[in-house]
């Protein structure tokens, strides 16, 4: 774990010392989206195992994100997760992500943790080869190696009550060029139909038309699904109405000639 601990971008992970303050939703906007989100999370629908959750800049998509990976946290059901940020030494690096999003589920479990430490003990360069081989070799074939290994009272527990794991990837046009975003779609297309009923992926990014383009071929729209998410003007008007609220309420002394919003 220690090698897999250092290629990791523990920057990226949506509660890493970097991301605060959390752009996070005030507790009463956004509470449709982020309801729909997680009931697509936990249920057992499997025909559709990513989702593409897109909208313009400053439409709130991170802030979904944050609060959506503590939601599914709190519930033990976070695979990972990876804030791809724009010209960042390792946030904007798509060659880390695989390895990021491993590390995370290792410690999720150790029925993975065996399989992801095996995989990189037995072949350390795994972290530097390609995409594909990384996520081959450090997702899918551990997800795989449940259903291959020779049955114990705990992993066929684990089995049977097995409900997927959900990796968020938010800000997927930031990250290093539109071929390697292209890239990693079609990367984790391909895992999902190896691995329909163990990985759920999210995915968020601005509606830019290499990424749409993705989305719209035939070979993912039958497991995919999307959501645009517009800048929601009745949101922004009540969260400044509870802020003035508050900050009325904390100036009391200096503001009590002047009406509550």
């Amino acid at each position: 774990m220690d090698i897999l601990h250092r290629a990791a971008a523990l920057e990226a992970l949506y509660d890493s010392a970097e991301s605060f303050p959390q752009p996070k939703c005030h507790p009463e906007t956004r509470a449709e989206i982020l309801d729909d989100l997680y009931t697509w999370a936990v249920g057992q629908d499997f025909t559709s195992s990513i989702f593409w959750l897109y909208g313009p800049a400053g439409a709130g998509k991170s802030a979904i994100m944050q609060t959506l990976c503590r939601r599914l946290d709190h519930s033990r059901r976070l695979g990972g997760s990876f804030f791809f940020k724009r010209a960042h030494t390792t946030r904007g690096n798509a060659k880390v992500q695989f390895a990021t999003l491993a590390y995370q589920l290792a410690l999720q479990n150790q029925i993975f943790k065996d399989p992801i430490s095996q995989a990189v003990e037995d072949c350390p360069s795994v972290i530097g080869r390609s995409l594909d081989v990384q996520l081959q070799e450090l997702i899918v074939e551990p997800c795989q190696f449940l259903r291959t290994r020779p049955p114990t009272i705990q992993l066929s527990h684990f089995v049977e009550n097995f409900k997927p794991l959900i990796f968020l990837i938010d800000g997927l046009d930031e990250c290093e060029g539109q071929n390697i975003q292209q890239e990693l779609l079609r990367l984790i297309g391909d895992a999902v139909l190896q691995n329909p009923r163990m990985l759920r992926i999210l995915i968020a990014s601005r509606p830019e038309p290499h990424i749409r383009e993705i989305f719209e071929r035939p070979f993912a729209k039958p497991f995919s699904r999307n959501l645009i998410i517009a800048r929601a003007f009745a949101d922004v008007e009540k969260y400044l109405k509870d802020e003035f609220s508050r900050i009325h309420h904390e100036h009391r002394e200096t503001m009590g000639g002047i009406a509550t919003p």
